[in-house]
């Protein structure tokens, strides 16, 4: 659903990696890195 009804979730991360301790540091990481431009609709 576009916004701005569908406010609620931008987006997913998902994660692969070859350990499991590598799996859960990288949504953070990714969170990290991302930037928002939401501009007028």
């Amino acid at each position: 659903m576009p916004l701005p009804e569908g406010y609620k979730y931008l987006g997913f991360i998902f994660a692969k990696a070859e350990t499991p301790q590598a799996v859960e540091q990288a949504p953070g990481r990714a969170h990290g890195a991302l930037v928002f431009d939401i501009g007028p609709l």
